[in-house]
């Protein structure tokens, strides 16, 4: 009996030494920028307005995401929020197809923010 604790304890010791060489081995795969995993989209939740003429999207402004809308057929991106501190993270459509609504975080308390309306122009400025 002894001698078998004495074999388990030298295999134990043996496992250790062992993970610990090869923890201690160099990766050569670089680690992803925190960048590309915590940083904001390019583009995010893409909606069709409810008669389809109109994308909308999140996109960042001066890094800080906005609410942007976009013709379908045309590039006349542009921005419909301005918000510059939390960020919008996500919007709906109204069925009017002239208004949306999107949730904001004031003060950083992230209970929930508030709702607010957004009255988008008739004719787009370009």
């Amino acid at each position: 009996m002894r001698l078998l604790k004495r074999a388990f304890a030298v295999l134990a010791l043996a496992g250790f030494f062992f993970a610990s060489v090869a923890a201690q081995e160099k990766f050569t795969t670089p680690l992803i920028p925190r960048e590309v995993l915590f940083g904001n989209p390019e583009r995010a939740d893409p909606q069709i307005s409810p008669d389809g003429t109109q994308l909308g999207y999140l996109a960042p402004v001066d890094g800080v995401l906005n609410v942007w809308i976009r013709t379908l057929g045309k590039a006349d991106d542009r921005a419909v929020t301005a918000d510059k501190h939390r960020g919008i993270r996500n919007f709906l459509w109204q069925y009017d197809n002239r208004h949306i609504l999107y949730t904001q975080d004031l003060g950083g308390t992230r209970t929930g923010g508030s709702t607010r309306p957004i009255s988008l122009p008739s004719k787009p400025k370009i």
